[in-house]
Order: structure tokens, then C-alpha cells, then sequence
């Protein structure tokens, strides 16, 4: 009767501790989440400026106007642009914005 009372008291320790460890990596995993989705929104208010101040100014760390023109038609500003690290060009990471003349 005694190993029987222990073997039941190991099973619900076991029990126990497991439950313990997923609740700790779920806490984990929601938190590590988090801290990811802010640090994304932190770059996308980033990369939202410079796109702003290479469209306003012609210049960026971030980007690079590839080609640019105007529309005789629609009057759509088209400019052509291409990510850049630290100035430097990556090749690949091509990208086009269009404004209307409203803006």
C-alpha cells in the first residue's frame, strides 16, 4: 500500500512540474512575441520616415531614388527606388511609389 501511495505521489509531482514547464515556455513564447511585434513597429515607423524624407529631399541612408519622372497624362509622380544598407545599394530590393497630383 505505501509504494502504491508513493507511485501515485511521483506521478502527480511529475504531473505537476510538467504543467509548471508549459505555462513557463507559453509565458515565454507570448512575451519573446511581443517584443518582436514592437520592434517591427518600431522599424516600420523608420523606414515610413525615410521613405517620407527621400520622396520630400532626394536623400536617404535607406534608399536610393532609381529613376523618377512625371506623367504628361495623369500628372502621377512615379519614382523608381531600391533599399540601401548604410548607402550602399542592394541589388534585388526594387520598389516603385506613385503620387497623384492631390498628393
Amino acid at each position: 500500500m505505501n509504494q502504491m501511495y508513493t507511485t501515485k505521489n511521483r506521478k502527480a509531482c511529475r504531473t505537476y512540474l510538467l504543467s509548471t514547464a508549459m505555462f513557463i515556455c507559453t509565458l515565454t513564447t507570448a512575451f519573446a512575441q511581443s517584443q518582436l511585434q514592437q520592434d517591427k513597429s518600431n522599424n516600420n515607423t523608420t523606414s515610413k520616415i525615410e521613405l517620407a524624407t527621400l520622396v520630400e529631399k532626394g536623400q536617404s541612408n535607406e534608399y536610393v531614388i532609381t529613376a523618377q519622372h512625371i506623367s504628361r497624362v495623369s500628372g502621377v509622380h512615379h519614382i523608381y527606388l531600391r533599399q540601401a544598407i548604410d548607402g550602399i545599394e542592394v541589388y534585388g530590393t526594387e520598389s516603385s511609389i506613385h503620387k497623384t497630383p492631390a498628393g
